[in-house]
């Protein structure tokens, strides 16, 4: 996953005053930005990590799902694009 769709996923996610401060102090302190973003992953826990990792990812992670497919053989399932 491209760094920045994951931080643009988890931009969206936020709230439009947190998100913004956290682009504003990135321009003055990457690490405290940095330690924003951790915190605001943290707060979502695993679950909303994947939600972010699937959201953004859907259309890579359904293509390796097709090529596992192909290499089975198939078995007669059929996987739709979405």
């Amino acid at each position: 996953m491209c760094r920045q769709r994951y931080l643009k996923s988890l931009l969206s996610r936020m709230g439009k005053r947190r998100a913004l401060s956290l682009m504003v102090t990135a321009l003055v302190d990457k690490q405290a930005s940095r330690r924003m973003a951790i915190e605001e992953v943290n707060r979502g826990g695993l679950e909303g990590l994947y939600r972010v990792l699937l959201e953004d990812s859907a259309h890579e992670i359904a293509a390796a799902l097709r090529h596992v497919l192909g290499a089975v053989g198939g078995g007669g399932v059929r996987i739709e694009r979405a």
